[in-house]
């Protein structure tokens, strides 16, 4: 794999996480983890 797969790839996967963290009343699990470990903003 070259360099920019690996950077694409890489940001491919931060950019779903993100955007599971962005519908936390679509993920309540991902939710419910983040106000564990202490990121409030999940909780809305």
């Amino acid at each position: 794999m070259t360099l920019i797969t690996r950077v694409a790839d890489k940001a491919g996967a931060a950019g779903a996480i993100v955007s599971a963290m962005g519908c936390a009343l679509c993920f309540p699990a991902l939710a419910s983890l983040g106000a564990a470990i202490g990121l409030g903003f999940l909780t809305h």
